[in-house]
Protein backbone atom coordinates (compact mmCIF):
# COMPACT_ATOMS: atom_id res chain seq x y z
CA UNK A 1 0.00 0.00 0.00
CA UNK A 2 2.75 2.45 0.96
CA UNK A 3 4.82 1.35 -2.05
CA UNK A 4 2.16 2.04 -4.68
CA UNK A 5 1.34 5.42 -3.15
CA UNK A 6 5.01 6.32 -3.52
CA UNK A 7 4.73 5.31 -7.16
CA UNK A 8 1.77 7.69 -7.54
CA UNK A 9 3.84 10.52 -6.06
CA UNK A 10 6.76 9.74 -8.40
CA UNK A 11 4.46 9.77 -11.46
CA UNK A 12 2.95 13.10 -10.39
CA UNK A 13 6.39 14.65 -9.83
CA UNK A 14 7.62 13.45 -13.20
CA UNK A 15 4.56 14.80 -15.03
CA UNK A 16 4.36 18.01 -13.03
CA UNK A 17 0.91 17.17 -11.73
CA UNK A 18 -0.76 17.26 -8.33
CA UNK A 19 -0.58 13.71 -6.95
CA UNK A 20 -4.34 13.79 -6.37
CA UNK A 21 -4.89 14.09 -10.13
CA UNK A 22 -2.92 10.89 -10.69
CA UNK A 23 -4.79 9.08 -7.93
CA UNK A 24 -8.19 10.17 -9.28
CA UNK A 25 -7.21 8.95 -12.76
CA UNK A 26 -6.48 5.50 -11.31
CA UNK A 27 -9.62 4.95 -9.26
CA UNK A 28 -11.91 2.03 -9.95
CA UNK A 29 -14.50 2.97 -12.55
CA UNK A 30 -17.15 1.37 -14.72
CA UNK A 31 -17.13 -1.85 -16.70
CA UNK A 32 -13.60 -3.05 -17.37
CA UNK A 33 -12.19 -1.01 -14.49
CA UNK A 34 -14.15 -2.57 -11.65
CA UNK A 35 -12.31 -5.83 -10.88
CA UNK A 36 -9.61 -6.14 -8.23
CA UNK A 37 -6.35 -8.10 -8.71
CA UNK A 38 -7.93 -10.92 -6.69
CA UNK A 39 -10.96 -11.08 -9.02
CA UNK A 40 -13.54 -9.38 -6.84
CA UNK A 41 -15.88 -7.03 -8.64
CA UNK A 42 -16.17 -3.61 -7.04
CA UNK A 43 -19.83 -2.67 -6.65
CA UNK A 44 -21.46 0.39 -5.11
CA UNK A 45 -18.35 2.38 -5.98
CA UNK A 46 -18.76 5.84 -4.48
CA UNK A 47 -15.10 6.77 -4.01
CA UNK A 48 -15.02 9.31 -6.90
CA UNK A 49 -17.95 11.18 -5.35
CA UNK A 50 -16.41 11.01 -1.87
CA UNK A 51 -13.06 12.35 -3.04
CA UNK A 52 -14.77 15.09 -5.03
CA UNK A 53 -16.77 16.16 -1.99
CA UNK A 54 -13.69 16.11 0.27
CA UNK A 55 -11.68 18.07 -2.27
CA UNK A 56 -14.34 20.76 -2.33
CA UNK A 57 -15.21 20.85 1.37
CA UNK A 58 -11.57 21.08 2.49
CA UNK A 59 -10.61 23.75 -0.06
CA UNK A 60 -7.89 21.37 -1.19
CA UNK A 61 -6.75 23.32 -4.28
CA UNK A 62 -6.51 26.61 -2.39
CA UNK A 63 -4.59 25.04 0.47
CA UNK A 64 -2.24 23.25 -1.95
CA UNK A 65 -1.51 26.56 -3.61
CA UNK A 66 -0.77 28.10 -0.20
CA UNK A 67 1.60 25.22 0.62
CA UNK A 68 3.39 25.65 -2.72
CA UNK A 69 3.82 29.39 -2.11
CA UNK A 70 5.13 28.79 1.41
CA UNK A 71 7.68 26.22 0.22
CA UNK A 72 8.91 28.56 -2.50
CA UNK A 73 9.50 31.29 0.10
CA UNK A 74 11.24 29.07 2.68
CA UNK A 75 14.47 27.28 1.86
CA UNK A 76 14.72 25.06 4.92
CA UNK A 77 11.21 24.82 6.30
CA UNK A 78 8.70 22.96 4.15
CA UNK A 79 5.04 21.96 4.37
CA UNK A 80 3.02 19.25 2.69
CA UNK A 81 -0.61 18.36 2.03
CA UNK A 82 -2.12 15.24 0.49
CA UNK A 83 -5.52 13.65 -0.01
CA UNK A 84 -5.02 9.91 -0.37
CA UNK A 85 -7.71 7.22 -0.77
CA UNK A 86 -6.93 3.79 0.66
CA UNK A 87 -8.18 0.39 -0.45
CA UNK A 88 -8.04 -2.14 2.34
CA UNK A 89 -9.40 -5.67 2.16
CA UNK A 90 -11.41 -7.06 5.06
CA UNK A 91 -12.95 -10.40 6.06
CA UNK A 92 -11.67 -13.91 6.59
CA UNK A 93 -10.41 -15.99 3.69
CA UNK A 94 -12.05 -18.92 5.50
CA UNK A 95 -15.54 -18.00 4.36
CA UNK A 96 -17.60 -19.65 7.10
CA UNK A 97 -16.04 -17.28 9.64
CA UNK A 98 -17.69 -14.31 7.92
CA UNK A 99 -20.81 -14.42 10.03
CA UNK A 100 -22.03 -12.84 13.25
CA UNK A 101 -24.99 -12.92 15.61
CA UNK A 102 -26.76 -10.29 17.68
CA UNK A 103 -29.44 -10.38 20.35
CA UNK A 104 -31.69 -7.35 20.78
CA UNK A 105 -34.33 -6.82 23.49
CA UNK A 106 -36.69 -3.86 23.58
CA UNK A 107 -38.13 -3.43 27.08
CA UNK A 108 -41.48 -1.98 28.03
CA UNK A 109 -39.83 1.17 29.45
CA UNK A 110 -38.28 1.94 26.07
CA UNK A 111 -34.76 0.83 26.91
CA UNK A 112 -32.91 -1.48 24.55
CA UNK A 113 -30.57 -4.33 25.43
CA UNK A 114 -27.92 -5.44 22.94
CA UNK A 115 -25.55 -8.37 22.93
CA UNK A 116 -23.46 -9.52 19.99
CA UNK A 117 -20.55 -11.80 19.17
CA UNK A 118 -17.83 -9.16 18.92
CA UNK A 119 -15.09 -8.57 21.47
CA UNK A 120 -14.26 -5.07 22.66
CA UNK A 121 -10.50 -4.45 22.71
CA UNK A 122 -10.49 -0.67 22.90
CA UNK A 123 -11.42 -0.21 19.25
CA UNK A 124 -14.89 1.14 20.07
CA UNK A 125 -16.82 -1.84 18.71
CA UNK A 126 -19.52 -1.78 21.39
CA UNK A 127 -20.30 1.88 20.80
CA UNK A 128 -20.40 1.46 17.03
CA UNK A 129 -22.82 -1.47 17.13
CA UNK A 130 -24.98 0.39 19.69
CA UNK A 131 -25.07 3.36 17.30
CA UNK A 132 -26.37 1.08 14.54
CA UNK A 133 -29.25 -0.08 16.74
CA UNK A 134 -29.99 3.45 17.95
CA UNK A 135 -30.07 4.69 14.36
CA UNK A 136 -32.49 1.94 13.36
CA UNK A 137 -34.93 2.81 16.16
CA UNK A 138 -34.16 6.55 15.91
CA UNK A 139 -33.46 6.79 19.64
CA UNK A 140 -30.56 8.23 21.63
CA UNK A 141 -27.58 5.90 21.74
CA UNK A 142 -27.37 6.09 25.54
CA UNK A 143 -30.66 4.19 25.68
CA UNK A 144 -28.98 1.14 24.16
CA UNK A 145 -27.30 -0.93 26.87
CA UNK A 146 -24.59 -3.26 25.63
CA UNK A 147 -23.58 -6.30 27.69
CA UNK A 148 -20.31 -8.19 27.44
CA UNK A 149 -20.00 -10.88 24.81
CA UNK A 150 -21.25 -14.20 26.15
CA UNK A 151 -21.90 -17.47 24.29
CA UNK A 152 -24.90 -18.03 26.54
CA UNK A 153 -26.57 -15.19 24.64
CA UNK A 154 -24.95 -15.30 21.20
CA UNK A 155 -23.45 -18.72 20.48
CA UNK A 156 -20.94 -19.90 17.88
CA UNK A 157 -19.23 -16.54 17.52
CA UNK A 158 -16.46 -15.90 15.03
CA UNK A 159 -13.26 -14.19 16.06
CA UNK A 160 -13.22 -10.41 16.21
CA UNK A 161 -10.55 -10.05 13.56
CA UNK A 162 -9.90 -9.47 9.86
CA UNK A 163 -11.10 -5.86 10.21
CA UNK A 164 -14.65 -7.18 10.06
CA UNK A 165 -15.92 -6.78 13.63
CA UNK A 166 -17.99 -3.66 13.01
CA UNK A 167 -19.31 -4.81 9.63
CA UNK A 168 -20.39 -8.28 10.73
CA UNK A 169 -21.73 -7.55 14.20
CA UNK A 170 -23.18 -4.22 13.16
CA UNK A 171 -25.15 -5.81 10.35
CA UNK A 172 -26.35 -8.61 12.62
CA UNK A 173 -27.60 -6.05 15.14
CA UNK A 174 -29.20 -4.05 12.35
CA UNK A 175 -31.01 -7.16 11.06
CA UNK A 176 -32.36 -7.87 14.55
CA UNK A 177 -33.43 -4.27 15.16
CA UNK A 178 -35.09 -4.02 11.75
CA UNK A 179 -37.12 -7.16 12.37
CA UNK A 180 -38.38 -5.75 15.66
CA UNK A 181 -39.07 -2.40 14.04
CA UNK A 182 -41.04 -4.10 11.28
CA UNK A 183 -43.15 -5.91 13.88
CA UNK A 184 -43.83 -2.60 15.60
CA UNK A 185 -44.81 -1.04 12.29
CA UNK A 186 -47.22 -3.91 11.64
CA UNK A 187 -48.69 -3.47 15.12
CA UNK A 188 -49.17 0.29 14.72
CA UNK A 189 -50.61 -0.04 11.22
CA UNK A 190 -53.16 -2.61 12.39
CA UNK A 191 -54.10 -0.87 15.64
CA UNK A 192 -54.39 2.61 14.08
CA UNK A 193 -55.79 1.57 10.73
CA UNK A 194 -53.07 3.38 8.79
CA UNK A 195 -50.69 2.24 6.04
CA UNK A 196 -47.10 1.71 7.15
CA UNK A 197 -45.80 4.47 4.89
CA UNK A 198 -47.54 6.98 7.20
CA UNK A 199 -45.56 5.76 10.21
CA UNK A 200 -41.99 6.82 10.88
CA UNK A 201 -39.49 6.64 13.74
CA UNK A 202 -37.72 9.90 14.49
CA UNK A 203 -36.08 11.66 17.47
CA UNK A 204 -37.26 9.22 20.18
CA UNK A 205 -40.79 9.43 18.80
CA UNK A 206 -42.99 7.51 16.41
CA UNK A 207 -45.00 9.74 14.09
CA UNK A 208 -48.34 8.20 13.12
CA UNK A 209 -50.13 10.19 10.46
CA UNK A 210 -50.54 13.69 11.92
CA UNK A 211 -50.00 12.50 15.48
CA UNK A 212 -47.08 11.01 17.40
CA UNK A 213 -46.29 8.97 20.49
CA UNK A 214 -42.99 8.61 22.29
CA UNK A 215 -40.95 5.50 21.61
CA UNK A 216 -41.45 4.52 25.27
CA UNK A 217 -45.22 4.70 25.02
CA UNK A 218 -45.32 2.80 21.76
CA UNK A 219 -43.30 -0.22 22.88
CA UNK A 220 -45.45 -0.50 26.00
CA UNK A 221 -48.66 -0.92 24.00
CA UNK A 222 -48.19 -4.50 22.68
CA UNK A 223 -48.05 -5.86 26.24
CA UNK A 224 -51.53 -4.63 27.12
CA UNK A 225 -52.93 -5.63 23.75
CA UNK A 226 -51.25 -9.05 23.96
CA UNK A 227 -49.83 -8.55 20.49
CA UNK A 228 -47.23 -11.14 19.39
CA UNK A 229 -44.34 -8.81 18.73
CA UNK A 230 -41.90 -11.16 20.36
CA UNK A 231 -40.57 -14.45 18.94
CA UNK A 232 -42.65 -17.64 18.60
CA UNK A 233 -42.52 -18.39 22.35
CA UNK A 234 -45.15 -15.69 22.85
CA UNK A 235 -48.45 -17.01 24.21
CA UNK A 236 -51.68 -15.09 23.87
CA UNK A 237 -54.15 -16.45 26.43
CA UNK A 238 -57.81 -16.94 25.56
CA UNK A 239 -58.90 -15.00 28.66
CA UNK A 240 -58.37 -11.45 29.80
CA UNK A 241 -54.72 -10.43 29.78
CA UNK A 242 -55.18 -8.76 33.13
CA UNK A 243 -55.89 -12.10 34.81
CA UNK A 244 -54.05 -14.55 32.58
CA UNK A 245 -51.14 -16.42 34.05
CA UNK A 246 -49.67 -17.40 30.68
CA UNK A 247 -48.16 -13.97 30.13
CA UNK A 248 -44.49 -13.99 31.12
CA UNK A 249 -43.66 -11.79 34.07
CA UNK A 250 -40.42 -10.31 32.74
CA UNK A 251 -40.25 -6.77 31.40
CA UNK A 252 -39.12 -7.19 27.85
CA UNK A 253 -41.75 -7.33 25.18
CA UNK A 254 -39.73 -7.82 22.05
CA UNK A 255 -36.63 -9.87 21.44
CA UNK A 256 -34.88 -11.29 18.48
CA UNK A 257 -31.84 -13.41 17.92
CA UNK A 258 -30.54 -12.84 14.42
CA UNK A 259 -27.55 -14.32 12.67
CA UNK A 260 -26.20 -12.34 9.79
CA UNK A 261 -23.90 -13.95 7.25
CA UNK A 262 -21.92 -11.90 4.77
CA UNK A 263 -21.02 -13.50 1.46
CA UNK A 264 -17.73 -12.49 -0.06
Amino acid sequence: MIGIERVMDAIALHLGLDALQVRKANLYGGSGRDVTPYHQQVTDNVIPEIIGALEKETNYAKRRAAVKAFNAAHRWQKKGLALTPVKFGISFTTKHLNQAGALVHVYSDGSVHLNHGGTEMGQGLMVKVAQVVAEEFQIDVDRVKVTATHTGKVPNTSATAASSGSDLNGMAAQAAARTIKERLLDFVAESRGLPKDQIRFQSNKVFIGNDFVTFDDLVHEPIWRASPCRPPDFIKPPTSIMTATAIRADLFIISLMARHCLKW
